[in-house]
C-alpha cells in the first residue's frame, strides 16, 4: 500500500471513529446486545452502499462540488437547498457532540490538576480546533494514521485490563428500546461527508476509494463491536452514556488517563476534518468568502454549546436518524437519476441493481420516521 492510499483510509477510519464511539456501549445497554448486532449489520450495509455510490458521483463529476453541489446537479435547485439545510445542520450536529465530549475529555484530563469549570475546557477545544480549520491544515492525515494505530492499541489495552473483570452474565442485558440504536450507529459509522476528500487524496488513482471504504466501515465496526462488548461486559445495565467515566474505579486510573488523551485526539482530528468539511460547503457551494466559512463552519456549534444544548446521546441520536438518513436518502436518490451520467466514465465503477438503491432509501426513510416520532413524544 502506498502512502496516498494509507492516508487516505486513515482519513475515513479516523472520521468515521469519533464521539459516537464511546456512546456505543450505553446504547446496547439499552436496546439489547442482539438487537445493535442486528443493526451493526443493517445499519453498515446501508451506509457502506451509498458510500459506493456517491464515491460513483463524485469521480464522474471532475469537479470540486460536495453533496448540495451534486444534489443541484442531478436533482435540482431546491433538492440542492433541502441538502444543505440537512447537511449543515448534520455537521454542525457533529461538531457540536465533539465540542462536548472533547471537552469533558480535557476536563478529565486536566481539572484534577489545574481545576476550573468544564466550559473552559470546551473553549479550549473550540479554540485550537477553530485555528486549525482557518489554517486548512494538511497535515491532518498524518495525525489519522497516529490516532488509527492509538484507537487499536486501546482496545487491546482495555480487553487486557479489563477482561478479568468481565461478567458475561452482563451481556444478557434486557432489550428496552429497540429503536434507539439507528441514529445513533448512524452516526458512529458515518464518514460519507469525506468522500469528495478521499477523491482529492487520490488524484489518479480514484479506483482505490471502493477499498478505502470498505474497510474502513470493517475496521470501524469490528472494533466498535469489541468496545461494546468489553464495557458492556464490565458494567451491563449500569454503562455510563460516556462509556469511559464509568471504568474509573475498576480500570485504575492510569489507564482511564490514556483514554482520555485518545478520546481527545480521537474527537479533535475528527472535529478539525468535518470542519473542513463544512467550511468547503458554505465556501465552495454558495460561493460565501473563504473567511466567513470558516466563521459560520465553527462558532455556530459554539453558540448551541453555550445556549446549553449538552445532552450528547440525543444529540448524536438525532444527528444520526434524521440529518444524516435524509442524506443518505438524498445520496441514494442522485444514484437514480445519475446512473447513465456516471457508470463508465471513470476508471471508479460500482454498479447495484435499481431494487436494492430503492431498499435501501427504505432503510433510511424508516429511521428518518421514528426519529421523528421520538422528538414528538419528548414535546
Amino acid at each position: 500500500m502506498n502512502k496516498k492510499y494509507i492516508s487516505a483510509l486513515a482519513t475515513f477510519t479516523g472520521t468515521i471513529i469519533g464521539s459516537g464511539f464511546f456512546a456505543l456501549p450505553y446504547v446496547a445497554s439499552q436496546s439489547g446486545l442482539l438487537i445493535m448486532l442486528i443493526y451493526f449489520v443493517v445499519v453498515g450495509s446501508t451506509i457502506l452502499a451509498a458510500g459506493l455510490l456517491y464515491g460513483q458521483v463524485v469521480t464522474a463529476s471532475g469537479d470540486a462540488r460536495r453533496l448540495p453541489g451534486y444534489a443541484e446537479m442531478y436533482l435540482g435547485k431546491k433538492t440542492k437547498n433541502v441538502v444543505f439545510f440537512t447537511l449543515t445542520l448534520g455537521l454542525i450536529g457533529t461538531l457540536l457532540s465533539y465540542l462536548i465530549i472533547g471537552g469533558e475529555f480535557l476536563a478529565g484530563l486536566f481539572q484534577p490538576l489545574l481545576g476550573g469549570p468544564l466550559i473552559l475546557y470546551a473553549f479550549v477545544y473550540f479554540a485550537f480546533g477553530a485555528f486549525f480549520i482557518f489554517k486548512d491544515a494538511r497535515t491532518i492525515a498524518r495525525v489519522e494514521i497516529i490516532m488509527m494505530i492509538l484507537f487499536f492499541l486501546l482496545v487491546i489495552l482495555f480487553m487486557f485490563f479489563g477482561f478479568p473483570h468481565i461478567n458475561w452474565e452482563n451481556l444478557k442485558v434486557p432489550s428496552k428500546n429497540i429503536f434507539l440504536p439507528f441514529g445513533v450507529l448512524t452516526f458512529s459509522l458515518w464518514g460519507l461527508s469525506v468522500v469528495p476528500e478521499l477523491k482529492e487524496m487520490l488524484k489518479g488513482e480514484e479506483s482505490k476509494m471502493k477499498g478505502i471504504m470498505i474497510w474502513g466501515v470493517i475496521i470501524s465496526a469490528i472494533f466498535y463491536i469489541l468496545f461494546i462488548l468489553l464495557v458492556l461486559g464490565i458494567t451491563g445495565v449500569n454503562t455510563a452514556p460516556q462509556a469511559i467515566s464509568g471504568l474509573v474505579g475498576i480500570l485504575g486510573e492510569k489507564i482511564i488517563l490514556f483514554s482520555y488523551i485518545f478520546g481527545f485526539l480521537a474527537t479533535f482530528t475528527s472535529f478539525i476534518t468535518l470542519g473542513l468539511v463544512l467550511k468547503k460547503i458554505f465556501w465552495y457551494d454558495y460561493g460565501i468568502p473563504k473567511h466567513f466559512s470558516w466563521f459560520f463552519a465553527t462558532f455556530i456549534p459554539l453558540a448551541l454549546y453555550l445556549l446549553g444544548m449538552k445532552s450528547f446521546i440525543n444529540i448524536i441520536g438525532v444527528t444520526g436518524a434524521f440529518m444524516l438518513g435524509i442524506e443518505g436518502i438524498v445520496i441514494f436518490l442522485i444514484c437514480l437519476r445519475a446512473k447513465k451520467a456516471c457508470l463508465g466514465k471513470t476508471a471508479y465503477n460500482f454498479w447495484m441493481p435499481t431494487p436494492a438503491k430503492y431498499f435501501y432509501i427504505l432503510i433510511f426513510a424508516t429511521g428518518v420516521v421514528f426519529e421523528i416520532i421520538n422528538l414528538l413524544k419528548k414535546l
